[in-house]
């Protein structure tokens, strides 16, 4: 019994300074929660400015920034809608899950570390291809740095926050 105690190895961690938290992250993470509960569906009227659009029907093929051919009719949807409200100015953020330390998954096309952003860009090419104008759009990878605190296939997502309404001048008669 003696023997068996002395086989054991004991590793304990402990931080010599505190963890430094860029401002920026801290900013971008109180946004998150402050508007966390007020996704809509881009048909929801009026879209105001810090409205959150879950893309739940946009289904990316697993490790790649490609999504399945039934995703297309959705995304046509969202991009027809867009072109048609050209007040409307907007980011597109990719999420992923499951990846420790708030660290982007692998996009096996290129074997980098850069997942969400190149799911966020495919998002923006694809609408830019449909009508939609490059000014308007702004796209960014979060990675797994805002998990939803549920089910983790939520935490793989597209967003569109809206980051500004154009007021819109009334069509003279």
């Amino acid at each position: 019994m003696q023997r068996t105690l002395n086989r054991k190895v004991e590793i304990i961690v402990s931080l010599l300074q505190p963890r430094v938290v860029p401002k920026e992250a801290v900013a971008e993470e109180k946004e998150l929660e402050e508007t966390k509960d007020r996704y809509k569906t881009f048909e929801d009227e009026p879209i105001v400015k810090g409205d959150r659009i879950l893309l739940k029907n946009i289904l990316f093929k697993t490790n790649y920034s490609y999504i399945h051919g039934k995703s297309r009719k959705d995304l046509n949807k969202l991009a027809k809608y867009l072109a048609a409200h050209p007040e409307i100015i907007f980011k597109i953020q990719g999420h992923v899950c499951c990846v420790d330390h708030g660290r982007d998954g692998i996009n096996l096309k290129t074997g980098k570390r850069n997942l969400s952003e190149a799911r966020a860009k495919f998002i923006y090419d694809y609408l830019a291809d449909h009508g939609v104008a490059k000014k308007r759009m702004r796209y960014q990878g979060f990675g797994s740095r805002f998990p939803l605190g549920g089910d983790p296939k939520d935490d793989k997502r597209v967003e569109i926050l809206v980051t500004y309404v154009k007021k819109v001048k009334p069509k003279k008669k």
